[in-house]
C-alpha cells in the first residue's frame, strides 16, 4: 500500500471522559426500563383485559403485588449495576486480536491511568496508559489499511497522524478486579436496600390510595419499582468505585511507561518522555472507544521493549515541544524495526 497521508477525523476529536463512555450503559438500562413499562401498558390495553389483570393483581393483597414490584425492581437494578461495572471492566483487561507491528515516530502525548477525578469516580471505565505517537510517513499504511474508519492525528501544522500505543497498566487491573469485588457485594446489598426502599414508598403512599384504583395501582407498582432499581443501581455503582478507588490506590502511583535504556544491557528502564524519537512494538487492532482507529494495545515491553533515540527539538510548540510532525520523525532518526512496514498479514 502506498504511502498515502491518513485523513484525519473530526480535528481535534474528542474521546470523551469516563463518565461519557459510562453513560451509554445507563442509557441502555432506562430503555429496559422503558420497555419493560410499554409492554405492560400495552398488555393492559382494553377494558376487558385491564379489569382481569387488575382482580389478578390485587388477588393477594396489595401488599403482594408491592412487593413483587420491589423485588423485581431491585433485582434489576443490582443486574444493570453489576453489568456496566462488568461489560467496561472486562473491557480494560481482554486482549485484542490484531497485527503484530513495529513503528517508529516522535512522542506527541502522555496520558496515563487515573491522571484525572473521573478515572476515581469511574474505576471499571479507566484506561491503560496511554503513549501517542506521529509515526513516519512509512508507518502510514498501518493506520489506512482497512477497516479503520478513523486516524487521529496531532494538532501540528501537518495534521501528522498518530498512533495511540496503550501499555499494560496494573494500576488499571488492580482497579478494574476491585471494582468487580466491589459492584458484586454491592448488587447484593443494594438489591436488599431496594426492595426496602420501595416497599417503604408503597407505605408512604398507603394501601388505600394505591388499590383505590387500576391506574393508582399501576402508578403505586411503577413507583416501587423504580425507586427499588434506583437505589439498587447506586449502591451497586457506589461500592464498585469503592472497590476500584482501593484497588488502585494499592498498587501505587504507575508512574509513566518506560522504554529500555539507550544503552542496553542491565541499566534501569527510561520513562518516556513527551518529543522522544522511539520505536514500538504492538498489536494492532480496531479499538471501538478510540472511534475504530488503529491503536496499539498493550505495547510488548517484554520480548520488544520500547526503544528510544532521542529528543527532539524542532516541535512547534513552546521551546520546540509539542506538537511534532512527521517530517522531524522521517529526518530526525533511524528507528529499531528490523522489517519494512507492512499493512496486512
Amino acid at each position: 500500500m502506498a504511502s498515502v497521508q491518513p485523513v484525519c477525523g473530526p480535528f481535534p476529536a474528542a474521546e470523551g471522559p469516563a463518565l461519557t463512555r459510562t453513560w451509554n450503559w445507563v442509557v441502555g438500562a432506562i430503555g429496559v426500563v422503558s420497555a419493560i413499562i410499554s409492554a405492560y401498558t400495552f398488555l393492559t390495553k382494553g377494558a376487558e383485559t385491564v379489569q382481569v389483570l387488575y382482580e389478578l393483581a390485587t388477588l393477594g393483597g396489595v401488599t403482594l403485588g408491592v412487593g413483587l414490584a420491589a423485588i423485581g425492581g431491585a433485582l434489576l437494578g443490582a443486574a444493570i449495576g453489576l453489568g456496566i461495572v462488568l461489560s467496561k471492566g472486562l473491557d480494560r483487561l481482554k486482549a485484542r486480536p490484531g497485527r503484530n507491528r513495529c513503528y517508529g515516530g516522535i512522542v506527541t502525548g502522555i496520558a496515563t491511568a487515573f491522571r484525572s477525578g473521573e478515572d476515581w469516580a469511574f474505576p471499571y471505565a479507566a484506561q491503560h496508559d496511554r503513549v501517542d505517537v506521529v509515526v513516519k510517513r512509512v508507518y502510514w499504511p498501518l493506520i489506512n489499511a482497512a477497516p479503520a474508519v478513523y486516524a487521529w492525528c496531532a494538532t501540528d501544522r501537518h495534521t501528522s497522524a498518530l498512533i495511540r500505543s496503550y501499555f499494560f497498566s496494573n494500576r488499571v487491573k488492580s482497579a478494574v478486579q476491585g471494582s468487580i469485588a466491589g459492584a458484586v457485594v454491592g448488587a447484593v446489598g443494594g438489591a436488599i436496600a431496594g426492595y426496602f426502599a420501595g416497599v417503604a414508598v408503597a407505605a408512604a403512599i398507603g394501601s388505600a390510595a394505591c388499590s383505590a384504583s387500576l391506574w393508582f395501582y399501576l402508578l403505586c407498582l411503577l413507583l416501587v419499582i423504580v425507586v427499588a432499581l434506583v437505589v439498587a443501581l447506586i449502591l451497586t455503582l457506589i461500592t464498585a468505585t469503592a472497590g476500584g478507588a482501593i484497588g488502585a490506590g494499592a498498587t501505587g502511583s504507575g508512574g509513566t511507561p518506560t522504554a529500555a535504556p539507550p544503552s542496553g544491557g542491565s541499566a534501569a528502564p527510561v520513562p518516556i518522555a513527551l518529543g522522544q524519537y522511539i520505536t514500538l512494538n504492538a498489536v494492532l487492532t480496531i479499538y471501538g472507544e478510540d472511534n475504530d482507529a488503529w491503536v496499539g494495545w498493550w505495547v510488548d515491553v517484554t520480548t520488544s521493549p520500547p526503544v528510544l533515540h532521542g529528543v527532539s527539538t524542532a516541535g512547534e510548540g513552546p521551546g520546540g515541544g509539542a506538537p511534532f510532525n512527521f517530517v522531524d520523525a522521517d529526518g530526525g532518526f533511524t528507528d529499531a524495526c528490523p522489517l519494512p512496514p507492512s499493512s496486512g498479514g
